[in-house]
């Protein structure tokens, strides 16, 4: 007569997937990205719009990443703290120095009224 072998335990990473599966969630649905929302904005004036949305954005989510660099600073982790700073507060500001030129040359291109329009195309078709 041949014993049940019971099969090995899964690994540790299916363990939490399974105990919500027991306490009646679906672990497919907690798997799958949310759905992307519409951008909170309709009224896109132009490019020097987008590309102020777009270094506030950019400055808010450096804001973000300093408050949890803070907290784990203020926690002593230091592993996480130089995670941060490598892979992304030094692009975080060079990105925010990028933008925030770019902002600066689309403002001063577009201020024109009659070709505000003709800079905007040639600030895209030459530095972008």
């Amino acid at each position: 007569m041949v014993k049940h072998i019971p099969p090995p335990p899964p690994p540790f990473f299916i363990l939490p997937v399974l105990r919500r599966s027991k306490a009646g969630l679906k672990p497919h649905q907690e798997m799958q990205p949310a759905p992307s929302d519409k951008p909170s904005r309709d009224d896109w004036k132009g490019g020097l719009d987008a590309m102020s949305f777009s270094l506030d954005f950019q400055k808010s989510l450096n804001a973000c990443i300093l408050e949890v660099h803070r907290r784990a600073d203020g926690n002593t982790d230091p592993h996480l703290c130089d995670f941060l700073e490598q892979n992304f507060l030094e692009d975080s500001y060079d990105t925010i120095k990028k933008l925030g030129d770019y902002n600066k040359s689309l403002t001063s291109i577009t201020a024109s009224d009659t070709h505000g329009s003709l800079g905007e195309y040639l600030f895209d078709k030459h530095t972008l």
